[in-house]
């Protein structure tokens, strides 16, 4: 990505919340100790700058992020054609814990990042006139043919 240097490191603790991941899961991905994350998102500390390889990470989530995003308004207007109208309400799976995230078999990685996908789908939503409710697995969710969540 180009223009990582005009970045600050308030830019790098937004962006990284914004993808769904918490300083440990960031060193994680990067194979660092979550001290340096720490330090890159500290103001005035002399410490440099995050790694090329910390923004590829996030900027290459918040990515895929859009495109979770508009596959749900394409899935969710496919529905309205079939209906109609629109549906009443629109269930966005929502994941309480690392571990259901892990034990329904969806892709690796952050549940921080999924739950951060499930909060774009619902405000695009929203944004569009949607009524949004999340819902937990246990509360049957159900996985759209095609969704990585």
């Amino acid at each position: 990505m180009e223009g990582k240097s005009i970045y600050t490191k308030a830019d790098l603790k937004a962006r990284r919340e914004m993808a769904g991941y918490s300083q440990k899961d960031l060193a994680e991905a990067l194979d660092c100790d979550i001290r340096s994350v720490k330090r890159w998102e500290e103001p005035n500390n002399g410490y440099p700058s995050a790694p090329d390889e910390a923004w590829d990470i996030i900027e290459g989530t918040l990515d895929r992020q859009q495109e979770a995003v508009a596959a749900a308004l394409s899935k969710v207007a496919e529905i309205e054609a079939q209906q109609g109208s629109k549906p009443d309400v629109v269930d966005v799976t929502y994941y309480r814990t690392q571990h259901d995230y892990d034990m329904l078999g969806r892709d690796k990685g952050s549940v921080g990042v999924a739950d951060a996908n499930a909060r774009a789908v619902a405000m695009a939503l929203e944004e569009r006139g949607y009524e949004v409710r999340f819902v937990y697995p246990q509360e049957g969710a159900i996985r759209t043919p095609g969704s990585r969540y």
